[in-house]
C-alpha cells in the first residue's frame, strides 16, 4: 500500500530520516504526492520511501531545476524559509537592498511578504504542473 505523504504530522516528520523529512514538508505544501515528487527530481516513483541519509548531487540539481524558488540552505539544514521570498527595495544612496522575509525593516510589509509567500508557494505548483504537461505533450 503507498504511503499517503500528506497526512505526516510534524511529530512523524521528527522521528523520520531528515532529508525525507525535508522532502515530505515541501510535497505537503506543494500537494504532490511522492510519485510525483520523484518525477521531479528524475527518479523512480517509491524515490521518497527510498530516502535514509544524504541525497546525491544529481537529485538535488533536478530538484532545483523543477523548482528554482526552493531555498536549498533550508532543504540541507533547516535553516530559513523552505522558497526564496525576498524583497527588493531601494536606499537613499540608490543602491540595491535585498530583505528576507524575516528580516524585513517595516512591520507594514509583513503581510505583503506572507501573501508574496503563498504567490511563491502557488507558482511553484503551476511550473510543476506546466512541465508534467510539456512532458506529455511532448514539447
Amino acid at each position: 500500500m503507498k504511503k499517503d505523504w500528506s497526512k505526516c504530522t510534524e511529530e512523524e516528520l521528527q522521528v523520520m530520516p531528515f532529508m525525507r523529512a525535508q522532502i515530505v514538508r515541501i510535497m505537503q505544501i506543494l500537494n504532490l504526492s511522492g510519485a510525483e515528487f520523484a518525477r521531479l527530481c528524475k527518479r523512480t516513483p517509491n524515490y521518497v520511501t527510498s530516502v535514509t541519509g544524504e541525497i546525491d548531487s544529481g537529485t538535488m540539481r533536478s530538484l532545483k531545476e523543477s523548482l528554482p524558488n526552493l531555498n536549498l540552505e533550508w532543504f540541507i539544514t533547516g535553516k530559513g524559509t523552505m522558497f526564496l521570498d525576498q524583497f527588493e527595495s531601494k536606499d537613499s544612496n540608490d543602491s540595491s537592498i535585498i530583505y528576507s522575509k524575516n528580516e524585513c525593516p517595516l512591520p507594514i510589509y509583513n503581510d505583503l511578504f506572507h501573501k508574496y509567500s503563498e504567490i511563491l508557494v502557488k507558482c511553484a505548483r503551476l511550473e510543476y504542473e506546466n512541465n508534467k504537461l510539456r512532458e506529455q505533450l511532448g514539447i
